[in-house]
């Protein structure tokens, strides 16, 4: 506890005010505010447009879009009950009022590299979608909102919570007609 320091928040309220805190205060200061800035950057940042993703040239782009415009073994998911499965699927295919139950529905894991969660209507979206669940699928790539109303990208991240570093979260807009 030798090195806690402790920075009094009336002092902070203005840039001026940081001045008359001793050097090491400060600089401890300035980092805690970098780091609260990189980070809150880094989670805003985290969700990103399908058709964004897509514009890279590398092989995950040639992967993800193999998911989206190929048939593969899947399973679906819909109002809680699997309504299609096939062996060793590697896509998921769910709703969001599903989400909360994959870990009941005995689903293996271990294959499944996609997950696309439609979403139907902002009525939906009581709470944030919890996606710390899927960082036990261990060979899970990307996870894909699909909202079937407009949205912005800061709506779409707003809508989910806890997704692991090691996947990637896309989200696009499909309207059906």
């Amino acid at each position: 506890m030798k090195n806690l320091v402790l920075v009094d928040c009336k002092k902070m309220n203005s840039f001026k005010n940081l001045k008359s805190l001793d050097g090491r205060n400060f600089i401890l200061t300035i980092l805690l505010f970098i780091a609260t800035v990189v980070s809150g950057y880094s989670q805003n940042s985290r969700l990103m447009d399908v058709n964004d993703f897509l514009k890279k040239s590398n092989t995950e782009v040639t992967k993800l879009q193999g998911y989206l415009t190929n048939l593969n073994p899947s399973v679906y998911l819909v109002n809680e009950v699997i309504t299609k499965k096939t062996e060793k699927s590697s896509c998921l295919y769910t709703d969001v009022k599903s989400v909360k139950s994959i870990n009941t529905i005995g689903l293996d894991t271990k294959s499944i590299e996609f997950v696309s969660i439609k979403i139907n209507s902002k009525n939906e979206i009581v709470s944030p979608i919890d996606l710390s669940f899927f960082s036990q699928f261990p060979n899970l790539k990307y996870i894909v909102l699909e909202f079937e109303f407009e949205v912005s990208q800061s709506e779409a991240q707003k809508s989910i919570s806890k997704a692991s570093e090691n996947q990637s979260v896309l989200y696009k807009v499909e309207i059906q007609s």
